[in-house]
């Protein structure tokens, strides 16, 4: 069942990336940087060697592959922390671009490190962050995995007002993304994504206009993602 927005771990996110940024701009080891749409952040295959705290737009992390085709494998908004995955093998399985406008506030890992080691408490919660992110995100890609294309647009939809309303009190949301890039991510074509934006617009589960969208009958579309019939 679709959970309402989980507050608990916004409020452990927004705790880290506050002692984060606090204490590297102390000690001069973060830097911001501005981006435009498109730029790259980091690239498949580059060491590791920082994190990305994403101040403002919005992300998407995507692998090549062999005939230079993109897949998409997350999307990220503002507060999330964006690089974890490197941490593995020392390089970004990933490549990181810039879907808007956006900054980001870059960390050296080397320096988290030092860091964490004098302060066991917030070595404990990037930890509990970064199991509770991998945790919603399989269920996320568990339930895209197993529902019908208009109930995958559904969850997407849905997931980008879990993501959202902790961070903004407008209840008008961003699609920062194309169509294609939604498809891309949820394994159909952009026509069916279309449709099926159409259709929960239709519906009255959402209103949209253009890459602005708001969620009209929450509890409708919770019912729709959960099986039942709207």
């Amino acid at each position: 069942m679709m959970q309402n927005p989980n507050s608990s771990l916004y409020a452990l996110r927004k705790s880290i990336i506050s002692n984060l940024i606090d204490t590297s701009t102390m000690t001069n080891s973060g830097k911001i940087t501005k981006l435009k749409k498109g730029d790259l952040v980091f690239k498949e295959c580059d060491e590791f060697h920082y994190i990305y705290i994403l101040l403002s737009g919005s992300i998407k992390t995507f692998t090549t592959i062999n005939s230079g085709t993109e897949k998409i494998t997350c999307f990220y908004y503002q507060d999330d922390i964006v690089g974890f995955s490197g941490i593995d093998t020392g390089r970004y399985p990933v490549s990181a671009k810039a879907l808007e406008a956006s900054s980001v506030f870059r960390i050296r890992f080397n320096d988290i490190e030092k860091l964490t080691d004098k302060h066991p408490n917030l070595q404990n919660n990037m930890l509990r962050l970064m199991s509770r992110q991998i945790h919603e995100n399989q269920n996320l890609l568990s339930l895209l995995g197993k529902t019908q294309s208009e109930k995958k647009v559904a969850s997407f939809l849905f997931n980008i007002y879990i993501q959202s309303c902790h961070s903004s009190t407008f209840t008008t949301l961003k699609l920062p993304m194309s169509r294609r890039d939604i498809g891309n991510y949820l394994g159909i074509t952009e026509e069916t994504v279309s449709r099926s934006i159409t259709k929960l617009s239709q519906n009255n589960l959402i209103a949209i206009s253009g890459k602005k969208f708001n969620i009209v009958d929450k509890m409708k579309l919770v019912e729709l993602i959960d099986g039942h019939p709207v």
